[in-house]
């Protein structure tokens, strides 16, 4: 498999046009394109220009818990296939990485809702591979990029506002010499979620 996604991709099965979920589900889907997009955010980040590197990085793992900087897992089977598809194309397109995670969190009907996506992978010059994967997702037209505090796991970290089925999505990533990861936050601006980015990554990354 290869980013992006096949356009032959069937569509998800439709649901109720009442459903709270059907509405979440169909921009989960939309989140994961925007993710996936053109080998941009993960396939950047292996180029093996300083060998010296790999072997300095640090040793990093991450988990997708079942709460998450006061967010519970969600459990829907609805969704979970575009979850799936996330953590397949992440692992096709960095098979160097020695764990990959991905989960949806919050409730739908509340409409409070993260999606997390997360690779422990070595990651060669972490700032330039972190610009490149947010200019690999442009044709999602994601705006007002800015570069944010990391927090005290260092690296870089970035955050911009997207847009799904007229919903909109603050998309926030982080590189560092050891991961790579992605945090979605529906009905909400990157203005506003800087500090659960913080706390996102420090429930999905840990560090040795």
């Amino acid at each position: 498999m290869s980013w992006p996604p096949s356009p032959q991709t069937p569509p998800p099965p439709a649901l109720p046009k009442k459903s709270t979920a059907g509405k979440i589900l169909l921009i989960v889907l939309a989140v994961v394109l925007v993710a996936c997009v053109g080998g941009g955010a993960a396939a950047y980040l292996l180029l093996k220009d300083d060998v010296q590197d790999l072997f300095s990085a640090p040793t990093t793992r991450v988990i997708a818990p079942e709460a998450l900087a006061g967010w519970d897992k969600n459990t829907d089977a609805r969704f979970q296939s575009a979850i799936d598809q996330m953590v397949e194309s992440i692992k096709t397109d960095l098979p160097e990485a020695t764990n990959v995670v991905s989960g949806l969190y919050g409730d739908p009907a509340q409409e409070d809702m993260i999606l997390v996506a997360a690779a422990s992978v070595r990651v060669i010059n972490p700032e330039k591979k972190l610009e490149e994967a947010f200019r690999g997702a442009a044709v999602s037209d994601v705006g007002d990029v800015t570069p944010v505090d990391p927090g005290p796991l260092g690296g870089y970290a970035k955050c911009g506002d997207a847009e799904a089925s007229s919903t909109p999505i603050a998309m926030c990533m982080w590189t560092d010499r050891g991961s790579f990861g992605m945090v979605f936050f529906y009905f909400r601006t990157a203005d506003e979620v800087q500090e659960d980015f913080l706390k996102v990554r420090a429930g999905v990354q840990q560090r040795s």
